[in-house]
């Protein structure tokens, strides 16, 4: 009876010996109330960042749709900078956008040997994968 008790006991207690507890309390926020678990997803960050991204890095940005140059691809502005951003029309969801409107849009960077739309040997677009409004 000993034996089972004492191996009960070693199993009930085993998980919390192995549990990494790197000072979070139990609803996953560390001292000072932020918290560091789960994925963080692509950051906010500028045009020019982005221009300086490497290929597939996922990238998050707010600004301007200034012009369609055609075939899915726009050019967008965060106010100091430009580059060539490509969305798929099932990527809209209804949403109309002027170049007045503010927008986020979401995706990863791609770097393309030859971009016929602005007629360059290699550039750097944003392929999205969500836009959204942004909050004012």
């Amino acid at each position: 009876m000993k034996k089972i008790l004492l191996l009960s006991s070693l199993l009930i207690l085993s998980p919390m010996a192995f549990a990494n507890t790197n000072s979070l309390n139990n609803h996953g926020f560390n001292d000072q109330g932020l918290n560091d678990q789960g994925f963080f997803g692509p950051s906010e960050t500028s045009v020019k960042a982005a221009k300086e991204g490497k290929d597939d890095q996922p990238v998050t940005l707010t600004g301007y749709i200034t012009a369609s140059l055609g075939d899915e691809m726009y050019t967008f502005s965060d106010g100091q900078d430009n580059i060539s951003v490509e969305i798929d029309n099932d990527k809209w969801h209804g949403i109309k956008v002027t170049p007045e409107t503010k927008v986020t849009i979401t995706g990863e960077i791609d770097e393309e040997w030859f971009n016929s739309h602005i007629n360059e040997w290699f550039s750097t677009k944003i392929d999205v994968e969500r836009i959204q409004l942004a909050i004012q």
